[in-house]
């Protein structure tokens, strides 16, 4: 089994090959899938291969961009086969007392949530209809399948088999999904619109657009992997969760295949996630061993709480970002995986460079590997 992990800025792609199969796990900005995504699957498929499963996590634009770029060419020319997409839309969260949903077909342009990723692009404008939501729907792939195109939830089902894949689903949960729908009617009443009626596109329109939008950082402290890396006093930071409900509401997982463990958690909240293990794995002696741990949100401090570290371990970390806007990973991340008193060495993957030669060689010397992927190149893992 192969896991590639793709440029994407600030966001996040990954790849999951095994034999004729594969996973994809979001789709990072528009410039991802151009330049990275797209030629990979067409060398897959070309080989005989297809994309068993689609996974896209939440909501957020460093996350979606690529895939509505893939989806909206596929429209045009069908080159990827594709047999499953997860994701959670409007439709699977809607209450029927408060959306009203008619038959009118509107004639209206979206601002474009499709973000390109590279210096001086300006975003476009979109036409009704060619958000995330709609272009699945009318791709006519299987969508949330598993879940009788409800909503991907735990409470739902726990455990999926996907052609030899097995997927043990950690996130989201249905207080998840509530606080989701909350935040976004919310936005509606404040736009004015939520009484008001429209088509099921516009609504998927209005789903992404309103809850797509960057998020500030919400606590001002010395963020990134800065100058000094103090491990002792990094540990002692004090945690605070996360409290994006976007990212609460992601689409986090334990994906086994090949006799192999691993660990996707997107951009999901810690607390739900050592909730769920624990359900999973009632009787796993702590702490519970992954061949991989994709950590969540790019490496941040607050989605990755002392509990999580306590009860999850691997050899192998994987952080995706290039540190822009949210200046990731955390140095207590990095300080928590390092400090483990445990025998085997860990090894720190990063699809960017990181500037501070410094940190690496403390990093180094404290007893774990750094890898660092070639300047705009996938980073390949081999379990």
């Amino acid at each position: 089994m192969e896991i590639k992990i793709l440029p994407a800025n600030n966001g996040d792609c990954i790849i999951v090959y095994s034999d004729d199969r594969a996973i994809v796990i979001d789709g990072g900005y528009g410039f991802t899938y151009t330049n990275f995504l797209k030629p990979e699957l067409e060398g897959f498929v070309s080989q005989g291969g297809h994309v068993s499963l689609l996974i896209v996590t939440h909501i957020d634009k460093d996350h979606i961009s690529g895939i509505i770029k893939m989806l909206r060419e596929q429209q045009q020319v069908h080159t990827v086969d594709i047999h499953n997409i997860w994701h959670n839309s409007y439709r699977h969260l809607q209450n029927t007392d408060m959306i009203i949903v008619s038959d009118i077909e509107e004639d209206v342009k979206v601002h474009d949530i499709c973000i390109e990723g590279g210096k001086g692009i300006q975003d476009a404008n979109a036409v009704q209809g060619s958000t995330l939501a709609s272009l699945i729907l009318r791709s006519g792939i299987a969508w949330n399948s598993q879940f009788n195109g409800n909503a991907v939830n735990t409470d739902t089902r726990q455990e999926i088999d996907i052609e030899d894949f097995i997927i043990k689903l950690l996130s989201p949960n249905t207080n998840c999904l509530e606080e989701l729908k909350i935040e976004w009617y919310t936005e509606l009443f404040k736009k004015g619109i939520l009484q008001t009626s429209h088509s099921s596109e516009y609504w998927d329109d209005a789903f992404e657009f309103l809850l797509s939008k960057d998020k500030p950082a919400f606590i001002s402290r010395r963020r990134n992997a800065g100058s000094v890396f103090d491990i002792e006093n990094l540990l002692k930071t004090k945690y605070v969760p996360d409290t994006s409900v976007t990212n609460i509401s992601s689409i986090a997982f334990v994906l086994e295949n090949e006799g192999k463990r691993i660990l996707f958690l997107g951009d999901s909240a810690s607390e739900t996630i050592v909730e769920q293990l624990k359900k999973i794995y009632p009787d796993a002696q702590h702490p519970i061993w992954f061949d991989m741990v994709k950590l969540a949100h790019h490496g941040s401090f607050y989605n990755s709480s002392p509990e999580f570290f306590n009860l999850v371990d691997s050899d192998k970390w994987v952080i995706s970002t290039d540190g822009s806007i949210y200046d990731h990973p955390d140095q207590e991340t990095l300080a928590h995986i390092i400090a483990s008193t445990r025998e085997r060495r860990r090894t720190i993957y990063f699809n960017y460079s990181l500037q501070n030669a410094t940190l690496l060689a403390t990093i180094d010397n404290l007893g774990a590997e750094i890898v660092i992927a070639k300047e705009q190149s996938c980073t390949l893992i081999t379990l």
